[in-house]
């Protein structure tokens, strides 16, 4: 066991997984929170091997050995990704003021939750600060130095998460609303001001929108943008994702993301400055989305086949 306790509530939305629900729980369970919320999904119909797996996956609650004030729901019905996780949210906001949010295949580091325990606390009451998450993608990134134990971002990564009722339950916009708007906005350059990471998010909001993908986590990050939302990011990678499997809903092959090694963040921390690293995020967009590489030779590609006389223009704009 940690010899750390955590403070703030979690919640952990857990379906049909027992193995990696397991693997989550347990860590979960070194740092022994006062407050766990889990929400099962239920099995899909047309899926009978999933009642089984769901029962397992459910088993879980007997191994909480500890002092606990534990909630449960558990859905007869199948809430899909986007429902399920979205009201697992909510339920918990619902009666907190701030909580730390799992998937069942994300395991943290112990220390995550420390950190968690005090940027919520230190935050509280800072409307700009809307995300606080636990992955950190800068390991092999040569000029990221950070001697501060966090940075921000403008972006939120969702494996191991935390965030405030004030945040979540006001600002975010499940069904992207008034994104035709904003899409065209002042807001979105200044806050998105390179026009590559711009198209890219433009892609993937207008595909959210369009209801062509089934999640809840772009309509987040689309939230947090909208409000100019700064996210916490840590200097050590402190959750991995360990979903990989034909299983998961989104991440079902090894990736970039996936399988990241964790660390442990050093205390006391060490706080930076309340501004945007952008070096970091510029990192992040052309190695984790890829926005140089695969979004890039597309939209090239588009114009030089398309529109040759803009091609040479945008060309410039993407160096």
């Amino acid at each position: 066991m940690s010899t750390y306790q955590a403070k703030s509530p979690i919640v952990l939305a857990i379906f049909n997984r027992p193995e990696t629900s397991d693997i989550c729980f347990q860590a979960i369970r070194k740092v022994q929170p006062r407050t766990l919320y889990i929400s099962a999904d239920g099995p899909r119909k047309n899926r009978p091997d999933d009642i089984e797996r769901c029962r397992r996956a459910r088993e879980i609650v007997n191994r909480v050995d500890w002092p606990c004030d534990l909630k449960t729901m558990f859905h007869e019905e199948n809430q899909g990704c986007r429902i399920g996780t979205i009201g697992a949210i909510e339920w918990m906001l619902d009666n907190e003021e701030y909580g730390i949010v799992f998937d069942d295949d994300c395991v943290a580091d112990p220390s995550f939750f420390q950190f968690c325990d005090e940027l919520l606390e230190k935050y509280k009451d800072d409307e700009r600060v809307m995300h606080i998450c636990g992955t950190n993608f800068q390991k092999k990134n040569p000029i990221f130095n950070n001697k501060e134990s966090y940075y921000f971002s403008k972006i939120s990564q969702n494996w191991g998460w935390a965030t405030w009722k004030r945040s979540w339950m006001k600002y975010y916009k499940p069904h992207m609303e008034g994104w035709p708007e904003f899409r065209k906005s002042s807001s979105f350059k200044n806050w998105i001001s390179n026009q590559l990471f711009r198209d890219y998010w433009t892609y993937v909001f207008d595909r959210r929108a369009r209801k062509e993908i089934d999640d809840w986590d772009i309509a987040w990050t689309y939230s947090c943008m909208t409000r100019n939302g700064l996210c916490i990011v840590p200097t050590k990678n402190l959750v991995t994702n360990i979903g990989s499997e034909p299983g998961g809903t989104h991440t079902f092959k090894p990736n970039l993301n996936t399988h990241t090694p964790i660390d442990s963040m050093d205390f006391p921390l060490i706080h930076p400055k309340i501004e945007v690293d952008e070096e970091a995020d510029d990192y992040t967009h052309r190695t984790i989305y890829g926005v140089n590489t695969n979004f890039e030779r597309k939209i090239l590609s588009f114009f030089k086949n398309n529109f040759p006389s803009l091609y040479h223009k945008i060309k410039l704009l993407v160096k």
